[in-house]
């Protein structure tokens, strides 16, 4: 594990300790899962409160870094948890952030390239403009939704 993961590791579990109104502590004292893949690339699921709807569910994080340590490219999912029954990608996907970037024309491509919201529950695949840019927007809007008890709808934008 290269140096920026470790470091960027220990800043996600720091989120993780901090933040008790999001992350679930009574079941998991600690971060689900972590790896590294390369030495530029982390994914980790934090587990989050339960939500009223959609009951257990997780933050997955994949992050791709520079050579510098910069977070160049990103996949922040809100996802039902897998704890109890293994599921598909469609079938736990709630929403997601990411910045991608993807070429003008394609499915793909959102005015806000490369940052993107993947809107539709179900369907990760359809995606729309966003202003999100950084972790600290998504931890905030989960928050809304968890710790507000709040429905998600997939008109609403961010």
């Amino acid at each position: 594990m290269g140096s920026f993961q470790s470091d960027r590791l220990q800043f996600i579990q720091k989120l993780f300790e901090e933040n008790p109104r999001l992350f679930e502590h009574k079941k998991y004292s600690e971060i689900v899962r972590y790896d590294t893949k390369g030495s530029k690339k982390i994914i980790t699921s934090l587990p989050l409160q339960d939500h009223k709807d959609y009951g257990e569910t997780i933050l997955f994080i994949s992050e791709k870094l520079s050579d510098t340590g910069q977070i160049i490219e990103y996949h922040y999912a809100w996802e039902l948890s897998q704890r109890r029954k293994k599921m598909g990608k469609q079938p736990r996907h709630i929403m997601a952030f990411g910045n991608e970037n993807h070429e003008p024309g394609t499915h793909a491509w959102v005015p806000s390239n490369p940052y993107h919201h993947h809107h539709v529950p179900n369907e990760p695949k359809k995606r729309k403009e966003t202003t999100v840019e950084e972790l600290h927007r998504v931890i905030e809007i989960l928050t809304d939704y968890i710790h507000g008890g709040l429905t998600y709808e997939s008109t609403q934008s961010f």
